[in-house]
C-alpha cells in the first residue's frame, strides 16, 4: 500500500517537478569533442570501451532510444498493461511482458517517461508494472 501511495503521488508529476539535482559525471573513455560516425568503425569504438563481449546479441532487439520507445508504444497499443499482472510470470508468453529491461538498463529510454506513460494508460496491470 505504501508503494501505491508513492506512485500516486510522484508518477503524475512533470519531469521538471520530479527532477533531482544533476551531478556532473566524468566520461570513462576519452573521446574527441566530435566524432564522425560515418568514417569510424563501430567495432573499433566498442573495443575501446569496457564492454562485456561475451554477451551475445539478443535476436529481434534493436538498440537505441527510437527502438526502445517503439517497442514500448507497440506493447501498450497491443494491450500489454491490461494483462500484465496475470501474464508477467509466464516464461513462454513473450507478449506478457514489455521487454523494456535492456533499454532501461542501458539508459536508452527514460524510466520517468515510461512510468508516466504507464500511469496515463489504462489496464488492470498498470499498478503492478509501476510497482515492479
Amino acid at each position: 500500500k505504501a508503494t501505491a501511495k508513492l506512485h500516486k503521488e510522484r508518477v503524475p508529476r512533470s519531469w521538471e517537478e520530479a527532477a533531482v539535482p544533476s551531478r556532473v559525471c566524468q566520461p570513462t573513455v576519452d573521446l574527441p569533442a566530435s566524432l564522425d560516425l560515418q568514417s569510424v568503425k563501430l567495432e573499433d569504438l566498442v573495443q575501446e570501451m569496457d564492454v562485456d563481449m561475451s554477451v551475445m546479441p539478443v535476436p529481434k532487439t534493436e538498440g537505441g532510444s527510437a527502438a526502445g520507445y517503439a517497442r514500448w508504444n507497440a506493447w501498450l497499443a497491443a494491450g500489454g498493461l491490461k494483462t500484465y499482472a496475470k501474464r508477467r510470470n509466464e516464461a513462454l508468453d513473450v507478449h506478457g511482458v514489455s521487454r523494456m529491461s535492456a533499454y532501461l538498463n542501458a539508459g536508452m529510454v527514460s524510466p520517468m517517461r515510461i512510468a508516466q506513460s504507464a500511469n496515463a494508460a489504462s489496464g488492470d496491470g498498470k499498478n503492478k508494472y509501476l510497482n515492479e
